[in-house]
């Protein structure tokens, strides 16, 4: 029974009418279509007339198709790809090196290791960039190979965004995460691998309030997960390239660039016989070919 001053019997019909189908509505739609308080449907659901439910947007990358449209890979890759397949069946942590030129398809690497995750676990995979990589290009690269988009997670994201995808994370719906370097501390469920792409790059580290490099705390991560980290890069940071040294790291190389493509023809040029003009500073032989 509800209280005086809190029942309108047209009112209450015409939610109740609306209602009659079964089907979950926000309250602004209710509202709009009745034309009835926010009060009123409030009150319907005080007295158990109505019941709130929460309605979560469909989880990004939920369901991501291994199969949908892998690629023929080089000798090197497949070799590089092999290693990585192995420790995954095997289970374990190990960090790779995934030393290759650019354009040498690091990314169809690591992406063997992301499909025989998603084909064979119910597990996730963090692919930590630089925010400034998060480009629309890897994006339809992943889309491509995988037939959905990855889930985001960068600081342009809106709160309702965010939400969502920290929801999806935490039940484990989300099954790859594409974001910059907080992605790393989001709740995952079963994270399964780690890429760290462009791994040289300075923007991994957080430099006011908490001070950590992202590429170093992913290779913690992994390590206590138990789970393999992959290192990407064409220029191997330093500190990198000593763990390499000492036995710490595996190195997975891809020398040459995919599909034969050609490196660019490099000579140095010595200003002090190849001499700028006066108040200029680029080389007369740089010029040229730039002209040309």
């Amino acid at each position: 029974v509800l209280g005086a001053g809190e029942y309108n019997p047209d009112k209450t019909q015409k939610v109740i009418d609306l209602m009659q189908d079964g089907l979950p509505r926000r309250l602004s739609e209710i509202t709009q279509s009745t034309d009835v308080s926010a009060s009123t449907v409030k009150t319907l659901v005080k007295h158990g007339v109505l019941q709130a439910i929460d309605i979560f947007a469909k989880a990004p990358c939920a369901n991501p198709n291994p199969d949908y449209a892998p690629k023929n890979l080089t000798q090197e890759q497949n070799v590089a790809a092999n290693q990585i397949l192995k420790r995954i069946d095997v289970g374990g942590f190990e960090t790779f090196l995934l030393d290759g030129v650019t354009g040498s398809g690091k990314t169809e690497v690591y992406f063997e290791g992301i499909a025989k995750i998603i084909a064979e676990t119910s597990g996730q995979v963090l692919i930590l960039m630089p925010e400034i990589a998060l480009s629309n290009s890897f994006i339809s690269r992943f889309a491509a190979r995988f037939g959905v988009k990855p889930a985001l997670w960068h600081s342009s994201l809106t709160p309702a965004q965010r939400r969502l995808t920290w929801r999806s994370i935490v039940t484990g719906q989300t099954r790859v995460v594409v974001g910059a370097r907080s992605a790393l501390f989001l709740p995952y469920a079963d994270l399964k691998m780690i890429v760290v792409d462009e791994e040289h790059d300075p923007a991994f580290k957080q430099e006011d309030v908490t001070i950590y490099n992202a590429r170093d705390m992913a290779v913690v991560r992994a390590h206590q997960g138990k789970i393999p980290v992959i290192l990407a890069s064409a220029t191997p940071s330093l500190e990198t390239m000593h763990n390499v040294w000492d036995g710490k790291y595996t190195v997975l190389s891809l020398p040459d660039r995919y599909g034969g493509a050609s490196k660019p023809d490099i000579k140095i040029i010595d200003l002090r016989i190849d001499k700028p003009e006066r108040q200029h500073f680029i080389s007369p032989v740089l010029i040229d070919e730039i002209q040309k």
